[in-house]
């Protein structure tokens, strides 16, 4: 009886131990990164954006979760308020908020109509003459006129202190 006793426990021992050897052995990488190695010599590397973390950020007037170490930057009055997030360590990593993107029209013949107002002494219609033409009426389309629009609302008063776009 004791042998059987003695079988059965070295049979238990054994397939803990061969169960234990199955699983992998996790790396925290320099930039917070996980590299897990398994036993067939496969690496499977977490995104860094997976291992971001975040941050509450706060003001008087608003606040948002923001990815710990990113600088915030803000510009502008009123509806003309611009918010930049940015990570410092990578300059094309960003984000913004643009309350008020002065001003898009929908048509080239909008535009021309709005010209011609301007060319016969509408001073105000300065604004629209310089406009945006969105072809494509999208979020593709609005990033696609991106420089124009940001051109725009600096001519037109608005303080986008911070924003800075990559060269298209």
């Amino acid at each position: 009886m004791n042998v059987k006793r003695i079988t059965a426990l070295a049979l238990a021992l054994v397939m803990t131990l061969l169960l234990a050897a199955c699983g992998s052995k996790t790396v925290v990488n320099d930039d917070g990164t996980k590299t897990e190695q398994t036993e067939r010599g496969v690496k499977v590397t977490q995104t860094a954006a997976k291992a971001v973390q975040t941050e509450k950020y706060e003001t008087a007037d608003f606040s948002m979760t923001i990815p710990k170490g990113w600088t915030v930057t803000t510009g502008g009055t009123n509806i003309y308020h611009s918010i930049r997030v940015s990570d410092p360590n990578e300059p094309l990593n960003q984000m913004f908020v643009l309350l008020k993107a002065d001003v898009l029209l929908h048509s080239q013949a909008g535009k021309d109509a709005w010209q011609q107002n301007y060319n016969m002494g509408d001073t105000q219609a300065a604004l629209f003459a310089k406009a945006a033409v969105l072809d494509n009426p999208s979020t593709e389309g609005f990033f696609q006129n991106i420089l124009t629009v940001y051109c725009i609302c600096i001519g037109g008063g608005a303080c986008l202190f911070g924003i800075c776009l990559p060269p298209v």
